[in-house]
């Protein structure tokens, strides 16, 4: 039978004020938390974080810490051996000027000094209950701060994590299967991050056409040249994920003629023929389709790479040929 208790949760607290540390450390060691691991500096913190922690508190003025940065480091799994670490960030009032950059740096909520030890206790008690879905994009992840859904697609970048802490205090007698549900979070936010990479790229095809459309007179270059260039940057990053790999080289095939359209509109001083912006939607739409497990799914995405490039040399040898004439 499980019992609510807190004594396997890991917690590190990062605090250069000694009597609020203090302060903390009694309020929840009545919970049952045990031997926090207390940090003054950021250097110190990250060697903390080498271990598995499932609760930080952090001071965003710790010396030698740039806080936005060290957060993402951890979300990014380039910090710690956890991305989905609660983290309740602690701060001052004189640091209210920063607060929007705090509470969108991906931590899991902020308390404003000074706060009773024992009410922060029972904030901490309140992720026991649940948490927020991460929103997983390839500059940010952390807990989504919506409160509605956006109609631009973008809410399909959400995903549920794993919330250890909650396992441990309520869950305790299943600790066995934590290792497993780590596991299956790494595995969801990854291809979370895949997903948001290829809905990004097809988000700005339509925007291009939505352009190519409303400006066929007297196109806006400003906006047409800066959708290009996320464009090719964004095709960058999925075709250095996939090509290549086993298993999804052939989204990057079909991602790699998207490129190579992209970067042709981005050189050329004329506007794209209706052809080729239908050609680049159709490609938007295979390269979802590609990233879909199917059995012909390769075979189909390497035919409609052999397509385009036909298309592309054929319609490069025409140019040669009438500026010869």
């Amino acid at each position: 039978m499980p019992t609510f208790t807190y004594r396997d949760v890991r917690m590190v607290l990062a605090e250069p004020d000694q009597i609020f540390a203090d302060n903390v450390i009694d309020a929840l060691s009545s919970r049952g938390i045990r031997d926090p691991l207390v940090c003054r500096t950021a250097e110190a913190l990250r060697m903390a974080m080498a271990m598995p922690v499932d609760l930080l508190l952090c001071d965003v003025d710790l010396p030698g810490l740039d806080f936005q940065a060290v957060v993402q480091d951890i979300r990014h799994s380039r910090l710690g051996t956890s991305p989905f670490v609660i983290v309740i960030a602690t701060a001052r009032p004189s640091t209210l000027a920063d607060l929007p950059r705090v509470i969108t740096s991906g931590i899991d909520y902020i308390v404003l000094k000074p706060m009773p030890a024992d009410q922060l206790a029972r904030r901490v008690d309140g992720f026991t209950r649940g948490r927020k879905p991460f929103v997983v994009t390839a500059d940010f992840i952390g807990p989504s701060r919506r409160a509605r859904r956006r109609d631009d697609g973008s809410d399909d970048d959400v995903v549920q994590v794993p919330n250890t802490l909650r396992v441990k205090v309520l869950f305790n007698d299943r600790l066995a299967l934590l290792d497993k549900l780590l596991e299956f979070g790494h595995g969801q936010l990854g291809k979370k991050r895949s997903e948001t990479r290829l809905n990004a790229v097809t988000r700005l095809v339509r925007r291009l056409i939505e352009l190519h459309q409303q400006h066929k007179d007297s196109p806006n270059a400003a906006d047409w040249q800066r959708g290009v260039g996320l464009l090719v940057e964004k095709i960058g990053e999925v075709v250095a994920e996939h090509m290549g790999s086993p298993a999804t080289d052939h989204v990057g095939e079909i991602a790699a003629r998207v490129g190579q359209i992209a970067r042709r509109w981005g050189e050329a001083n004329a506007r794209p023929t209706e052809v080729e912006v239908a050609l680049l939607a159709q490609l938007a739409d295979a390269l979802l389709g590609a990233s879909v497990t199917d059995g012909d799914a390769a075979d189909i995405a390497r035919e409609i790479a052999a397509m385009v490039d036909r298309f592309l040399a054929k319609d490069e040898g025409e140019a040669e040929d009438g500026g010869t004439k």
